[in-house]
């Protein structure tokens, strides 16, 4: 996310709203039956499916090939609906517990029509800035003139593909140069750890005209359980500012 954008302009940008639009968006992928994966378990465990339909009250969806993910699916409290077509990822969560049900003369599965859809182009990444009130570190180690260095500090914004972390100083980091390991924690323990590589050092004055410094930082093979737990966390705190907004 970028601060240029307005709230409603991001809407435009990231999300399908609205009950018949939502219905529309998942209906090209219930046409095509294009392979979706939904992961529970914080990312941890997930079953391949394809949806079958999209209606107001529910959106149904094919059982997994294995009975027993299909089972700890059921007891999982959320779940995230990963997919993509033509270049463009859509993704979304459930809104309470997934249930077993018919469809037709066979069982398959059911939650509630998600009130919001998030779709992103090829190589788009939905960023968000990060409190600045209990905020989250990261650990950056690399390796500068055949000697280990350790860097830490507040992550400015993140997205699934990076982040910008901010310094009081210049740090000793240049662009193009490989982090050997990143390792920061968002709220609920959920731990984010790889590699990556800088992309920029910016600088920037703070509010009393004092230097401060943005390093960019892409991941490298960030695994796809991290980049759900990151996206919970753009989406969750994206939600919540817009809760406060609304009071």
């Amino acid at each position: 996310m970028t601060s240029a954008l307005t709230d409603d302009e991001i809407d435009d940008r990231f999300f399908v709203f609205g009950e018949k639009q939502i219905i529309a968006t998942l209906g090209q992928f219930i046409y095509q039956s294009i392979p979706v994966s939904v992961l529970f378990d914080e990312g941890k465990d997930f079953i391949l499916t394809t949806l079958l339909e999209a209606r107001p009250e529910s959106l149904i969806f094919d059982l997994g090939g294995d009975a027993r993910a299909n089972q700890r699916l059921l007891k999982s409290a959320s779940c995230v609906f990963v997919t993509a077509v033509n270049g463009i990822r859509v993704q979304f969560s459930s809104s309470g517990h997934v249930k077993q049900v018919r469809w037709g003369d066979a069982d398959a599965l059911a939650i509630k029509l998600p009130t919001r859809v998030l779709r992103l182009q090829r190589r788009e990444a939905y960023r968000i800035a990060t409190p600045v009130v209990n905020f989250v570190a990261a650990q950056l180690q690399a390796i500068q003139h055949g000697v280990a260095c350790s860097e830490r500090a507040p992550i400015h914004n993140v997205s699934v593909f990076g982040f910008c972390a901010l310094f009081s100083r210049r740090p000793d980091l240049e662009p193009g140069q490989p982090i050997v390991r990143i390792t920061f924690t968002l709220p609920e323990r959920h731990v984010i750890e790889g590699e990556g590589v800088v992309r920029h050092v910016t600088e920037f004055p703070d509010a009393s005209g004092k230097p401060t410094y943005r390093v960019g930082v892409a991941f490298k093979d960030l695994p796809r359980s991290m980049e759900i737990a990151i996206q919970r966390y753009i989406i969750e705190l994206e939600h919540a500012r817009r809760s406060m907004s609304l009071d």
